[in-house]
C-alpha cells in the first residue's frame, strides 16, 4: 500500500511525505483539491533492513568430498527481497553439536537470480550436518535448517597389515593361510549333507592372477 500526507507552508508550497511497502517503481499523482490540476511523478522504493533469512538446498545424503549448493535470501520487513549481490555479510553456519563437517561455510557466489547467494559446500568428516545462515547479525530461522548427512563414498585407498616378514635370498611369501570351512549343502529333494569344503587351488597353487 502507498500513503501520503500533505503539508502547506506560509508560501503556499505543498510538501508530500509517501509510505509504501511495496519495493520497486511507482507512478505517484498529485492533484489540487476540488480542481483537477495536478502532476504525476515517477518514485522508486527500495526494500528496507534484512528482517527475515531463509536457508535451502537438497537435504538428501552428501558424499564425503562432494560438494552441494546451499542457497541463502533475504527479505525485508513487509517481505520485499533483499538483494545481496553487494554491501551485505551473509554466511552459513553449522551447528557446534554436528557430529559431521563441511568446508566452504563462507564462501559464496551471487545466485542466477541475481539477489540470493549460494554456497557450495564439500562434505568433510562422517556424521550429521544442519546448516543455517547469517545475513548482517538476522539468522534464519533455527527451527528450519537444512540438515543432511555426509557420508562415506566408494573405496578410495587400501591398505595391508604392518606384519613385517624376513625373507632369504630366492625365498618367497605370502599372505595366504591354508583354510577349511564346515559347509551345509541342501537341495530341493529332501537330502541334505555336512561336511568340510576344501578350498579351490587352481592347478595346486595358491596364487590367483
Amino acid at each position: 500500500t502507498t500513503t501520503g500526507v500533505a503539508c502547506t507552508n506560509s508560501l503556499g508550497i505543498a510538501t508530500i511525505r509517501f509510505l509504501s511497502d511495496l519495493a520497486g517503481a511507482h507512478q505517484v499523482r498529485v492533484t489540487i483539491l476540488g480542481t483537477s490540476n495536478g502532476v504525476q511523478k515517477a518514485i522508486s522504493v527500495t526494500p528496507g533492513p534484512v528482517s527475515l533469512v531463509t536457508v535451502s538446498g537438497v537435504a538428501d545424503d552428501l558424499v564425503a568430498g562432494d560438494s552441494r549448493v546451499i542457497t541463502v535470501a533475504a527479505e525485508d520487513l513487509y517481505g520485499n527481497t533483499v538483494s545481496l549481490a553487494s554491501g551485505h555479510a551473509a554466511t552459513l553456519v553449522q551447528d557446534a553439536s554436528d557430529t559431521g563437517s563441511v568446508s566452504g561455510l563462507g564462501d559464496s557466489a551471487l545466485a542466477a537470480d541475481g539477489t540470493s547467494l549460494d554456497f557450495t559446500v564439500v562434505g568433510g568428516s562422517l556424521g550429521d550436518v544442519t546448516l543455517t545462515a547469517d545475513v548482517d547479525g538476522v539468522a534464519s530461522d533455527a527451527a528450519a535448517p537444512i540438515a543432511f548427512r555426509v557420508v562415506a563414498g566408494t573405496l578410495a585407498t587400501l591398505a595391508f597389515d604392518d606384519a613385517s616378514v624376513t625373507l632369504s635370498s630366492g625365498d618367497s611369501a605370502t599372505t595366504v593361510t591354508s583354510w577349511f570351512c564346515a559347509v551345509t549343502w541342501t537341495s530341493p529333494i529332501s537330502a541334505s549333507r555336512t561336511g568340510w569344503f576344501a578350498p579351490w587351488w587352481p592347478k595346486r597353487r595358491r596364487r590367483v592372477s
